[in-house]
């Protein structure tokens, strides 16, 4: 899906990445003779809550734009952050901030759906 997709990298956090993704994914990647390149996430010490607080700047400027009905699990957590029971998806978004290294902006597009827009950031 990687390579379909025509994505430069994935990220995947540390813990999870090292224990549980990185065998099984060297293993299906020596089969299918692609290998992507994966980078380890990593919290730096910065407690969950810190980095998913980390987002209100980047949703408060306009610089985040969801897909109109393609999201339902990250809003409902967004919504109910800190008090909900479930933030890993939110959490994940978190880590995306220092995962790209530059930021692709978007514009509204008609249908509720958003587009990328070519310019330099």
């Amino acid at each position: 899906m990687l390579h379909d997709e025509g994505a430069e990298k994935i990220g995947i956090e540390e813990g999870a990445f090292t224990y549980v993704v990185e065998p099984f994914l060297k293993e299906e990647m020596r089969k299918r003779g692609k290998l992507p390149r994966v980078v380890s996430l990593k919290h730096g010490g910065r407690m969950k809550e810190t980095r998913i607080e980390g987002l209100v700047p980047w949703y408060s400027s306009g610089h985040v734009f969801h897909v109109v009905g393609e999201c339902p699990d990250l809003e409902e957590e967004l919504l109910a952050f800190p008090r909900g029971t479930h933030d890993d998806v939110v959490d994940a978004v978190a880590y995306q901030i220092g995962f790209c290294q530059r930021a692709m902006p978007v514009a509204p597009s008609s249908g509720g759906v958003r587009k990328k827009v070519n310019r330099a950031v």
